[in-house]
Formats: structure tokens, sequence, C-alpha cells
């Protein structure tokens, strides 16, 4: 070998070596690239009825617990208040006004459905979060116990394996059974693949009928199902909910939360003891609230009061990558999709749109359609459709029967004070964001909602969806 061949050939390492030297020096680091992902959704929990947010009753020591090695975020809004708009926008990343799925508007309704609920599922063309991680070497999986959340409605979209089979009484410690199930022949697999998997615990969801010892035994049954009719004069806005009714309520919501809470205890034991718990990146959160007689509502899905749309949101990052403390400053749930895929370096679909929960600068809008079963039922208070957004210190309610609401949410969290027509220019500026938002919406309604089979109507009629 010539003296110019042997310098050639240094030369060529060197070049080699620099250049593998920088691409280490310039890779991303951080968390491992794929943990285990296991979102869990809190049906119809309200944050300040968790007692690591403060809630004087001991509702969740599992969750305060969990919460002490996660990152807790203290103002997270959900895009909806009910259960089919909140998961579709959890699952696309995108509002319900763009994903569609949400209350039928009712137009085309016959007379003789009038009482049906009316609804859009999720389109077929949207992409959603599972198909993401599954596209992403995840093997999926979803547990669900609302009837709303079923595969035919679209979220089964991107799951290997989806259970909604069992809804009428699918408690939490099934919930969690069928779960440590999968967790066990997912790990017998050994494939070295990672898993997501989403569970729907929906026990604080009316009827209010925790098992012993988590609630009262002979409640009569009228008081704990919010649509026996009793309180249809609080639905008309003809009455506030007396002291009594609020009590027994409470008590029984407060009881469905312990138990759901003991049941996830029981999963997390179990992910401890097949050695997953450490290794996976755990999400829990609400898909919205609840409300008992605040603004003489009761129950969800038909107002945006922070009652309905503030909800917790706490993570636990992988053991490797341990983060914690809280997060004051507010964010959407809506952000969960592109963080999740931020964090494992996924590229984040185009029709995502909002940024990750680090960005300042979210989408901080939650939306309510038009229910016609509820026009029909508790009269013309529910007969329109509303859009919040928060704005700095305010909060902005647009309303299309033209009742337009504001509060300084800061100062009036229970929303008692409506500044609407005192400060034009923050209401001008709120508005303006909202319009491209309320042109969609007028378009949208034109759309036929879903027409709903004879088994599902049951399931929701036995719920209280359909009267």
């Amino acid at each position: 070998m010539t003296t110019r061949t042997r310098i050639a050939l240094a030369i060529a390492v060197a070049c080699i070596l620099i250049a593998t030297l920088a691409v280490w020096a310039l890779r991303p680091f951080g968390p491992p690239p794929r943990p285990n992902i296991l979102l869990i959704i809190l049906d119809t929990t309200r944050w300040d009825h968790l007692s690591c947010y403060g809630y004087a009753e001991k509702t969740t020591p599992t969750i305060d617990k969990f919460a002490e090695e996660a990152v807790r975020y203290e103002y997270a809004i959900s895009p909806s208040s009910w259960t089919l708009p909140a998961h579709a926008s959890l699952f696309t990343g995108m509002l319900s006004t763009h994903h569609g799925a949400h209350f039928g508007s009712g137009a085309e309704t016959e007379v003789e459905r009038i009482h049906d609920l009316s609804f859009y599922p999720l389109h077929s063309s949207h992409v959603t979060l599972a198909e993401e991680l599954k596209k992403a070497g995840y093997r999926t999986a979803g547990i669900v116990s609302s009837p709303v959340l079923k595969a035919k409605l679209g979220f089964g979209k991107g799951f290997d394996y989806y259970d909604d089979y069992k809804l009428f009484d699918r408690r939490a410690n099934e919930v969690s059974t069928l779960a440590t199930d999968w967790l066990i022949e997912h790990r017998s697999l050994s494939s070295g693949r990672p898993f997501f998997l989403f569970l729907n615990y929906y026990d604080p969801h009316t009827p209010y009928n925790p098992p012993a010892p988590w609630g009262e035994e002979n409640v009569p049954d009228d008081l704990i199902y919010i649509y026996s009719g009793h309180y249809d004069d609080v639905l008309r806005g003809a009455r506030d909910l007396t002291d009594d009714e609020r009590s027994v309520l409470l008590k029984q919501y407060d009881g469905e939360i312990r138990f759901m809470d003991n049941q996830i205890e029981r999963l997390f034991f179990e992910m401890r003891r097949l050695g997953l718990y450490d290794s996976t990146w755990i999400i829990v959160t609400a898909d919205h609230g609840e409300s008992f007689g605040e603004h003489r509502l009761l129950e969800h899905g038909r107002a945006l009061y922070e009652d309905l749309i503030r909800v917790p949101l706490i993570m636990k990052y992988p053991k490797d990558n341990a983060k914690k403390g809280v997060i004051k400053r507010r964010v959407s749930i809506l952000s969960i999709m592109p963080t999740i895929l931020e964090y494992i370096r996924q590229p984040v679909p185009t029709t995502v749109e909002t940024g990750t929960l680090h960005d300042k600068n979210q989408v901080l809008v939650s939306e309510a359609f038009r229910d016609i079963t509820w026009v029909t039922f508790y009269g013309k208070r529910f007969d329109r459709s509303q859009k919040a957004l928060y704005d700095g210190n305010y909060k902005w309610i647009w309303n299309s029967s033209g009742n337009h609401e504001l509060f300084a949410i800061i100062q009036d969290p229970a929303e008692m004070n409506n500044l609407a027509g005192t400060l034009p220019h923050v209401e001008k500026r709120c508005q303006a964001r909202l319009e491209p938002l309320i042109q969609e919406s007028n378009r949208m309604a034109e759309l036929t909602p879903l027409e709903i089979d004879e088994e599902l109507k049951d399931r929701l009629r036995a719920l209280g969806y359909i009267r």
C-alpha cells in the first residue's frame, strides 16, 4: 500500500468517525422512543371530586398516591361536555365542529322519532391515535363501558382488540379484570412490542348506585336516577335542587368514584406484579364532569360551565424518565394525542389542530351542540348550541340563541356573575376567534344523524340518553 493510499484511507476513516460523532452529538435526547402507554378515562368525573385536587372527602386514595409520582395538571379542560364528542376529540386531536361526532340537529327527525337520541358517529376518514400508535409498532387494545363508544360508531378504528360487548352493567371491577387479562396475554407473547391500552371506566355516570360498601343501601331509585321524573322541574329551570337531594346525589356519586378508584388500585397492583407499572406511561383524565344543581342543571352534555368541562389530568411517565410536579397553566385534553405522538417521535397528523401539552398556545375551546331530546322534554332553555373560549382571565360562552355569557373565571370560578355587555372589547376579540367555528358548525348542521339500531336504543334508554 502506497503512502498516498494510506493517507487517503486514514482521511476516509476520520471522516466516517467525524460523521458518526456528529450524528451521535445531534441525536435527540429524552425518553425511550416507545414506552408502553395506558390511557385511563374516568367517565363523568369532576376534577374537584378527587382528593388530590383538594376535595375534602377522601375519594381517591389510589389516584392521590399515583399523582405523587406524576405530573398533575391543575387546570385541564375538555373540548366537550359529554362522552362521544370528548372521546372523538381525544382520539383525533380535532374539535367537535371538525370531527363531526356530536348531537344531531334534529331538523330531519320524524315526529315519531323525536324522543330518540340522534347523533353523528366518528367518521371513518379521521385519523385516530390508535391508528398512529399501531403504525408506530404498538399493539393496541381498548376496553370500554360507555354505550356511545361502540366500535361501530367509529371508536374501534386502529385497535387490534376492542371490547365493547357488555354495556348495561359493566362496572369498574370488570374493566380492571379484562384489562389485567389482556396485559397478561400481551406479556406472554414476549414479542417486544410496546402496548397502547385504552380503558373507559363508567361508574360515576348516572344512575349513582355504587356497590356496597361504597354506596348507601335502600336509596330510592327516583333520587339516584336523574331521568326518573323526580328532577324534571329542576331541569326545566323551575326550581333549585334541595340540600337533601344534593346531599344524596353527591354521597352516591362520591361512592362511585371511591369504588372506581379501588378497582384502579387493583389494576395497578397487577401491573406491578407483571413488571409493567414502572415501564408504562400512564395517563389518567376524564371526558367531562357532572352538574349537581349548578345553574339549575343536572347530568351533563348541554352546557359548558366549569363543573362540566374542567377535568383532572395526571401523567406518570416511565420510571427512567420520571417527571413530577404540578402544572398550573390552563391546558386542554385535546392536546393529549399530539403529546403522545411527539413523545414517541411519531409524526403528528396534519389534521390535529392543537399543539402539545407543553405548548403555551393551545386551543382552549369547548363545544356543546343542541340536543333535540332535551329541548322536547325540558324546554327552550336547551334550544341552543354553545361554544366556550378561554381568553386569559376571561371565559366567553357563545350561545346560538344570543344569550352569551362572559366570566372573569379566576375571580368567579362558579360563574355566577355574567359580564356580557360590560366588556365589549373582550367580547369582540373572543367572538372573532370563535367565528370560523360557528360558521363551520352551521354547515355541519346540514348532515344527517346516525340511525340507531334497536339494541343500542335499548342500552341508551337504560342509561337515560333516550326518553
